[in-house]
């Protein structure tokens, strides 16, 4: 029974007429030519590095501090990643944090044109425009500041903010 019932439904099944249907149909009685719009969305990505713990030597006045590197980087036109560093930018005396060693860092780019370009992170961050951007960062400490400090152990800890925004017009 049940093969004479799938027997009788297929013949109808083939036996109906099928119909395809078009997003944008052309007939005879409308325009030859049709248009289509083909799309897609790519969302902006990268990736940034950002240097490990560093230990700073009694006495350096600089110190490397590795690198900051953005790679694979995909960006909307006219736009950039910035990296602004937040901290004290003094490192604090563990047993007494009203004791410190001021410090700086900077960050050391070569620009398009292949112009070395050097500056406080402190003051003014540093900005990634191309897809495999890298800044060498410097920890800075005066002699004054190093003949200052009372023994002990001292830290600081500083946030790396990045952030998807505008390239900055000169």
């Amino acid at each position: 029974m049940k093969r004479i019932i799938a027997g009788v439904l297929a013949s109808a099944l083939m036996a109906a007429p099928l119909t395809a249907f078009a997003a944008n149909p052309i007939t005879e009685s409308t325009e030859q030519t049709g248009d289509v719009t083909i799309s897609v969305e790519i969302a902006p990505s990268y990736t940034v590095t950002i240097p490990a713990d560093t230990k700073v030597k009694y006495g350096d006045t600089e110190t490397a501090f590795g690198k900051v590197e953005m790679s694979k980087a995909r960006f909307e036109p006219g736009k950039c990643v910035l990296i602004s560093v937040a901290g004290d930018y003094a490192l604090k005396n563990k047993a007494d944090e009203t004791k410190t060693i001021p410090y700086d860092v900077t960050a050391r780019m070569t620009a398009e044109d292949g112009e070395t370009v050097e500056g406080s992170i402190k003051k003014y961050g540093f900005y990634g425009v191309f897809a495999e951007d890298s800044a060498e960062l410097t920890i800075h400490i005066s002699e004054e500041d190093w003949n200052k400090a009372p023994a002990g152990s001292y830290s600081d800890v500083l946030t790396f903010h990045i952030g998807y925004t505008d390239i900055p017009k000169e």
